[in-house]
């Protein structure tokens, strides 16, 4: 058994230098306030657990996807010791493509079998892009079984395409709970 502690977030931080139209340059920083204006984009931290800021469940992965679609089964896979792990409710989802030619996109969604309800089915699945585009998703205190990013037998399947084309490397990380 692991104990799992952690942190998960995204910062975003963009300045704007006006060089046109004025005497000297003007850095402006923060103008709309992130990420103190948007409280679900600060680091969020988890302790060991199943309950509401709470993770005791790991899996990463760098994954390659060879021309054809892989599915996960969230109650299925395996920790970094080879140990079988189920999932019950995922806090964090992120995916992260690494592949650098544009047209290098992977389609997420939900499998037509026991899909993940968290996730939309092919026909609105979502675009993981080239160039270390991302994917997160974060579901940081929902409890109870009905609610958040819950996994169910029913609701447990994550497919990724990458259509015909060979993609090295697009790192897969779920960060939840043994129990929802």
């Amino acid at each position: 058994m692991a104990v799992v502690t952690g942190t998960a977030g995204i910062i975003l931080n963009f300045y704007e230098m006006i060089t046109s139209g004025v005497i000297t340059p003007q850095n402006l920083q923060a103008g709309i306030g992130i990420p103190a204006s948007l409280p679900g984009f600060a680091a969020l931290s988890f302790t060991n657990g199943t309950g509401a800021m709470q993770v005791d469940t790991v899996y990463g992965m760098p994954l390659t996807l060879s021309a054809s679609t892989l599915t996960l089964d969230l109650t299925s896979l395996t920790d970094l010791r080879q140990n079988a792990i189920n999932f019950a409710r995922v806090r964090v989802l992120g995916l992260v493509n690494t592949d650098t030619t544009a047209a290098h996109t992977v389609k997420v969604y939900a499998d037509a079998t026991n899909g993940w309800a968290v996730l939309p089915p092919v026909a609105n699945y979502l675009t993981l892009y080239a160039n270390n585009g991302v994917i997160a998703l974060f579901d940081p205190a929902s409890s109870g079984s009905g609610n958040g990013q819950v996994v169910t037998s029913g609701s447990k399947r994550i497919t990724l395409d990458p259509g015909a084309n060979t993609i090295t490397t697009v790192y897969l990380v779920l960060i939840g709970g043994s129990a929802a």
